[in-house]
């Protein structure tokens, strides 16, 4: 049976997650408890969503109300593969799994990175600090362009990568 059934919620409900996160139960479960979850260091509101992935498989979802949580500590419920069609994909040991944050307010799905990259075991509890979106080097929430060489220009439009393409070795005043 499918958790979180999109039939079932009313248009526009505040307590639908996104299409692209809904996962079937699963008997093989591992906790993931974030001790905050924020964009740009910013905490989620209670009207976001975060979801666990292994690859582009939702296996698990949580509405982050820390109201509703223990202590203000939501846990999320990470699925793994008990040998059911059903859960074909989910979490084996050893895996980890990668997180997206749904920003209510602003209708988007953003990759985040947890404080810790924690392995996938069956009934294990993982405590983690924090779960952020941060903005990649051109500025862009959950975005994936870096600067690898550490020169201050995003890989995407750098001319040298793997060169510091702000240094002047002939010191005529330009960068080589």
């Amino acid at each position: 049976e499918l958790i979180e059934s999109l039939s079932e919620c009313p248009l526009g409900s505040l307590e639908c997650p996104p299409e692209s996160f809904t996962f079937y139960q699963s008997m093989m479960q591992s906790s993931y408890f974030f001790m905050t979850a924020t964009i740009d260091d910013a905490l989620l509101s209670s009207d976001d969503w975060i979801g666990a992935f292994n690859g582009d498989v939702c296996v698990g979802v949580k509405k982050w109300d820390t109201t509703a949580c223990g202590s203000g500590v939501c846990d999320l419920i990470v699925m793994g593969n008990d040998g059911s069609d059903l859960t074909q994909g989910y979490m084996d040991d050893g895996e980890i799994p990668s997180f997206k944050i749904y920003d209510k307010s602003a209708d988007e799905i953003y990759d985040a990175i947890p404080s810790e990259e924690i392995p996938w075991t069956n009934l294990e509890l993982n405590l983690m600090d924090n779960i952020n979106v941060f903005p990649d080097c051109n500025g862009d929430l959950g975005g994936s362009v870096g600067d690898e060489d550490l020169d201050g220009v995003c890989d995407d439009v750098d001319a040298c990568p793997g060169y510091d393409d702000n240094i002047d070795e002939n010191n005529n005043d330009f960068p080589d």
